[in-house]
């Protein structure tokens, strides 16, 4: 089925649309999809502007070709492909769950809501709005954390690989974490390529009965040139720095590796709050 909307046209769909067909978006204008749709054929964004949501776009894969907004009110998961050279748009407060190795190339926007990434979204470059979250355990492309915006690695404790640049523009690294030594279980972000700019680190404590670490918990993992800065917006003042505090202990973040000065990775580390005084000589 070819559907056409003219410039300046925004034109709804409430119908449920069924069958073996596809559907395929013509023409400048906008299309919206709110029926809950069981057709198979895939669909196609040609030109113009197609919203959906989850259960808006059939059973198949969506060739995107012009623009793609998921506005997705509740928590969903679309298993599909998305492929194409065209853009796609986060936006509603649900979380919409991508499973799918996805190829599409053109940029991704997380405006609102939460856009986690259970496959591959590797082609496409993430821009992370005030109010908008990425998250889950799979890959995307370059990614710029804006102020207001938040990164939130794996579905729970996990890890989300960026395989491109970071740049970091206020927004926020949520870690959860159990805080203990350095083998601790914890949330981690990987960027494959260079980091810049800033961006703050609220670590959100899983349990743990706090010990010291050597090295520490490492929390992001930087392939490339490691020029950002992150910091951590702590519950806790030690010795001036932004701390997090799990039973005697108070970790703070570290970039570099103690074996590893050079690494460009951050690191919890932890110190006892009150060191025991082993008293002078009697």
């Amino acid at each position: 089925t070819m559907i056409r909307t003219d410039a300046g046209v925004t034109a709804t769909i409430a119908a449920a649309i069924a069958g073996t067909g596809g559907l395929v978006k013509t023409d400048t204008g906008t299309l919206v999809l709110s029926g809950t749709n069981t057709y198979s054929g895939g669909t196609t964004i040609s030109t113009g502007t197609l919203i959906g949501q989850a259960t808006s776009f059939g059973t198949g894969d969506i060739l995107d070709n012009a623009a793609l907004v998921f506005n997705q009110p509740a928590d969903a998961i679309f298993s599909g492909v998305i492929s194409g050279t065209g853009t796609l748009a986060k936006t509603g407060s649900g979380n919409l769950n991508l499973t799918g190795i996805n190829t599409l190339s053109g940029a991704t926007t997380i405006g609102a809501g939460k856009l986690s990434v259970n496959g591959s979204l590797a082609n496409s470059a993430v821009t992370i709005l005030n109010g908008g979250a990425l998250g889950g355990n799979g890959t995307v492309g370059s990614t710029t954390l804006q102020t207001g915006g938040v990164i939130a690695p794996g579905n729970s404790i996990g890890q989300l690989t960026i395989q491109g640049n970071f740049v970091g523009a206020g927004g926020t690294v949520e870690i959860e974490a159990i805080l203990d030594g350095d083998a601790s279980s914890t949330d981690k972000l990987i960027i494959t390529g260079n980091t810049s700019g800033t961006a703050n680190v609220k670590v959100i404590g899983l349990g743990g009965a706090g010990a010291q670490t050597v090295n520490g918990i490492k929390i992001v993992d930087v392939g490339g040139v490691s020029a950002g800065t992150f910091n951590l917006q702590g519950d806790y003042v030690f010795q001036g720095d932004q701390a997090v505090v799990a039973g005697a202990y108070a970790y703070r973040l570290y970039h570099n590796g103690v074996s590893t000065p050079a690494d460009g990775d951050w690191y919890l580390r932890s110190a006892l709050i009150n060191p025991v005084d082993p008293g002078g000589p009697t």
